[in-house]
């Protein structure tokens, strides 16, 4: 069965207090009280090498890994590279007693109202974010397979450090970017990892998702780069019951030097002025990969 993509892209409007004063952006660096640190974790003082960090394989595709919150500990985290910022599971939120501020987001195609808290550290493997902000939602409510998660970890803390899925040996394993990376960068929007599908000879720009588990096109802007698109064995289907789509297959595409007849996810998109040039999402599950590895450092996106 389809399932509810887990992905929350854009914040459209959030407000801050800080010293004193309301901000409609999700800029903290000058609060006063908010002192954000990023720490990639060493041994004995030694500088960070690759470390691995077992995970689970929820569904046949979701990376779950364990994380902790704060003194909230044995947490579980997926790992997300379809959501730009990362969510945090209210029942969480509410044992660490934070205080919480209103925010926007769209999800897909539509904007839902959410909440959003400056949280203590933040810790999954050797990756550790001191005083993140990050939203705060039910789970549960955007995918059944969320249901027992506690945060979905996005491209604003894992883009901090290039990592490796390894789905043979069912561990992830992160490599620090050769780069400091500072409060500033932070706090500024996370990009988002995107890849090339080249469908019956166009190109379409696509985020690559890890909590995908097929692909995903916006209708209008394909139909208006492909006019003459041919499709096989087209129907229509609900996904996790949340969201409806038109499923059908597409000869002649490709994926870097793989041409295959590609099954396919078609859905109202959002405005042209919401994620311009992007034609959709990439599951990473479609590419069928004994190892993806995400490299931060270059904005490249390898698999075997």
């Amino acid at each position: 069965m389809a399932r509810t993509p887990l992905c929350i892209l854009v914040v459209v409007a959030s407000s801050f207090v800080c010293s004193g004063r309301s901000r409609e952006s999700s800029d903290v660096s000058n609060c006063s009280s908010t002192s954000i640190q990023v720490d990639i974790a060493s041994t004995c003082g030694e500088p960070a090498t690759v470390r691995a960090l077992p995970f689970k394989l929820y569904a046949g595709y979701l990376v779950v890994v364990e994380g902790r919150i704060g003194a909230v500990e044995k947490l579980k985290f997926v790992l997300d590279t379809g959501v730009i910022h990362s969510v945090v599971d209210q029942k969480v939120a509410k044992k660490l007693r934070l205080q919480r501020h209103s925010a926007q987001v769209l999800n897909f195609n539509r904007t839902i109202a959410i909440e959003r808290a400056i949280f203590p550290d933040v810790q999954f493997g050797p990756v550790q974010v001191r005083n993140p902000s990050m939203l705060i939602a039910d789970l549960a409510h955007f995918s059944d397979f969320a249901t027992h998660a506690d945060a979905l970890i996005g491209m604003d803390l894992l883009s901090l450090s290039n990592f490796t899925i390894d789905n043979d040996a069912k561990n992830v394993l992160f490599d620090p970017l050769d780069r400091v990376v500072s409060a500033a960068a932070l706090n500024t929007d996370p990009v988002a990892m995107t890849a090339e599908l080249l469908l019956q000879n166009h190109p379409l720009r696509l985020i690559v998702d890890t909590g995908l588990q097929g692909v995903l096109l916006y209708a209008e802007r394909v139909r208006k780069r492909i006019p003459e698109l041919r499709v096989e064995d087209e129907s229509e289907v609900d996904i996790g019951g949340r969201m409806r789509a038109k499923q059908m297959t597409v000869p002649n595409a490709r994926l870097g030097p793989t041409e295959m007849a590609l099954t396919i996810w078609l859905v109202n998109g959002p405005p042209e002025n919401v994620l311009p040039g992007i034609d959709g999402f990439l599951g990473t599950a479609s590419l069928k990969a004994r190892r993806i590895k995400f490299n931060f450092a270059t904005n490249t996106l390898s698999w075997e």
